[in-house]
Parts: C-alpha cells; structure tokens; sequence
C-alpha cells in the first residue's frame, strides 16, 4: 500500500522543523530559549525553502511553536489527566482556572465564558467598598 501524496516544499519544511527540535534537544531548554531557538530556525527555514510563500512560512512556525509548546508536556508519564489546569483571563481581567469554566463559546473577535454560578456571586474585590482603617 504505497502514499500516493506527493511531498510539498511545506511538508518537507515541517519535517526538517521537526528533524531540527528532536536532535538539538530543544523540548529540553527553558521557555524562553526554546522560543530564542525557534525565531532564529525559522530564519534559516525560509533561506533554506524560499519556495514557502508567507503563508507557508507562518503555518510552518505555528506548527513548531505548538511542538516547542505543547498542551500536554513531551515525555514518559505526561497525559491530559496530570497537566497543570490553565488559567484564563476573562475580558474584566480576573484569572479563572481552566476547570472552573461551563461553557466557553467564541464570536467573530470574542469569546464568551460562563463560569458556575457560585463564582459568579461571588463578589468582586474591584467593587467592593474601602473599609476604614
């Protein structure tokens, strides 16, 4: 049973990407120089496949920002029942943990959260009145 699909110039960039952060160990570096790392490959990338038009060259590093920074860490033991829960900011500014939220629901330039009724009762701290000292 041979793939009949015909490698592109992106799907070689993607696994050449991919190629580059397993051997240089990237997964292993802090954030910050994970990210450092992927600014600069991308700039070797598009030299080396300047066939990618901008569009490419942007999906290409979408894809390796989302493998330098993955939902669920990379590694023996890591699954979604261990990761540490998300935090959302909500459009007033409070940060809410990913679990404590009902129904999130997105607009054309926004996103909408409903959150359990007990945190919605809850009262703000922005609102409430200075107590004297």
């Amino acid at each position: 049973m041979g793939n009949n699909h015909k490698k592109t110039d992106l799907d070689h960039a993607r696994d050449e990407l991919m190629s580059h952060v397993i051997r240089c160990e990237v997964l292993k570096a802090r954030m910050e120089d994970r990210e450092h790392w992927l600014d600069e490959t991308m700039e070797y990338m598009k030299d080396r496949y300047p066939t990618l038009n901008d569009m490419q060259v942007a999906q290409l590093e979408m894809v390796g920002r989302q493998f330098i920074k993955p939902v669920i860490p990379h590694g023996k033991g890591n699954h979604a029942a261990n990761r540490p829960d998300a935090v959302v900011t909500t459009t007033e500014g409070d940060e809410v943990a990913e679990s404590d939220l009902t129904h999130v629901e997105t607009t054309e330039n926004e996103v909408e959260v409903e959150l359990p009724d007990e945190a919605q009762d809850a009262p703000d701290e922005m609102d409430a009145e200075p107590q004297p000292a």
